[in-house]
């Protein structure tokens, strides 16, 4: 039986599927390993550990466009994958670097349909902290 390129290629998309997945959670894995050894919380950590750990948190700019997404009302990360025109592992792997510095938390909640949905919301200190870094950042 001989097989066209077209043919070919929708019988091998299932496997394509399947690498394509694995590839994605192993960079998931290597980039949250990476993360935990730059951005490891201990139980000894400093007052200057804890500010570089937020101030590396706050050093990339799609981080700050995520915070700004969810202090605007999107905080599902699909929508803010949708709406930064970013893929959602990244939005994903960006919100778990805010995470880790406490800067947002997971919301649980029910969406449309009854099922069991995770949204961000920035906590009190972070909404005070971002509004203090603009104020300022408009005096230079």
């Amino acid at each position: 039986m001989v097989m066209n390129g077209n043919n070919c290629f929708q019988r091998l998309q299932p496997l394509f599927s399947l690498i394509r997945d694995f590839i994605c959670s192993a960079a998931d894995l290597f980039a949250e390993q990476q993360h935990d050894r730059m951005f490891g919380v201990t139980a000894g950590m400093t007052d200057f550990d804890k500010t570089e750990m937020l101030l590396r948190a706050l050093a990339d700019k799609s981080r700050l466009q995520i915070l700004g997404c969810i202090q605007n009302g999107t905080s599902n990360p699909g929508e803010i994958a949708r709406e930064l025109n970013r893929h959602r592992s990244t939005v994903e792997k960006h919100l778990k670097v805010l995470l880790k510095a406490k800067m947002v938390e997971k919301v649980p909640s029910l969406n449309k349909k009854g099922q069991l949905s995770i949204t961000y919301k920035i906590r009190e200190n972070t909404a005070r902290l971002l509004e203090t870094i603009r104020e300022v950042s408009r005096q230079f």
